[in-house]
């Protein structure tokens, strides 16, 4: 089986641990594969950009993750350029796909002029694959990926959906309803305490801070409510939206069951969602913002 190249970029890195499950997965099958990822802050110096972009162009395939546009990559315009140069002259070029994350208009506008399928069939699928993440999807995308670009025959399963909202905690690994997860870890003699986090922390298991959150809530005496979701409602996914934590997480019959909830979320709630205005005074509790500070995951 041929050997599959394939460069990466990513602008945030949150997917790097399940790009290399789904690789290790890939692997583990016999197959052969050579992904290198570089994320923005990893390519901000010109020697380590101008060795992506050498490499890139000879690849087989190269994958960008836009979120906020062209910007979001500092190497977009020259890594297009010579991309275009390469397929203007007659030279092997690598099958260029772009993921406008973010869905904002650069970055639609930047796909369509710049995606080997723009708006066809493999575009959707693999923006669907990467839209819900996880190791499995990248272990599918993969195996695709071989399938479309090869023309070998090599069976893979369709982009497959992940829970977008749900209870957390280190604990279990099954995901429980409130009522169940209520029984099990809730003393209604101690203060509760509410926490909701982004989806694709719980999803590509970057999970070390919430962990510490919640042991350091019970080791002080008190409850807690951890959920991820997806803060705002994409009518293509159907995600149910930062409302429904609320209202089927944090509230019981109508009555708030959390005394304060913790926030590590990174954006407004209501800039792009004008309908959440009143959504954290109808919760009615203290909200603390966390602020979070990290490091970026190196690719391997």
């Amino acid at each position: 089986m041929k050997p599959l190249v394939l460069y990466y970029y990513s602008p945030h890195s949150l997917e790097i641990t399940s790009l290399s499950a789904g690789i290790k997965k890939f692997r583990e099958e016999g197959r052969k594969i050579k992904v290198i990822a570089r994320t923005g802050s990893q390519l901000l110096n010109e020697k380590s950009a101008q060795e992506f972009i050498k490499n890139a162009i000879l690849a087989d395939a190269v994958f960008i993750t836009l979120h906020g546009g062209r910007q979001s990559c500092p190497i977009f315009d020259i890594l297009m350029k010579t991309i275009s140069g390469r397929k203007n002259s007659g030279e092997k070029a690598p099958y260029l796909h772009i993921y406008p994350s973010g869905k904002d208009e650069d970055g639609i506008l930047a796909a369509k002029e710049y995606d080997s399928d723009f708006g066809k069939e493999p575009w959707i699928i693999l923006n669907r694959y990467l839209s819900y993440g996880g190791a499995i999807n990248f272990y599918n995308m993969f195996k695709y990926l071989h399938h479309f670009l090869f023309k070998e025959k090599i069976t893979f399963s369709e982009p497959i959906k992940p829970p977008e909202e749900g209870i957390y905690h280190p604990d279990f690994s099954k995901i429980f309803t409130l009522e169940e997860y209520y029984s099990l870890k809730i003393d209604p003699q101690k203060p509760t305490i509410g926490i909701w986090f982004y989806q694709s922390y719980w999803l590509n298991g970057d999970l070390a801070y919430i962990n510490a959150l919640i042991r350091e809530i019970e080791n002080q005496g008190g409850n807690v409510i951890s959920v991820f979701h997806l803060r705002y409602k994409d009518k293509e996914r159907g995600n149910k939206g930062a409302d429904f934590i609320v209202e089927n997480f944090f509230k019981k019959e109508g009555n708030t069951i959390i005394d304060c909830l913790i926030s590590p979320m990174i954006f407004s709630l209501t800039l792009f969602a004008p309908e959440y205005k009143e959504l954290l005074k109808y919760l009615d509790v203290p909200v603390l913002q966390v602020i979070l500070c990290g490091l970026l995951m190196l690719c391997l």
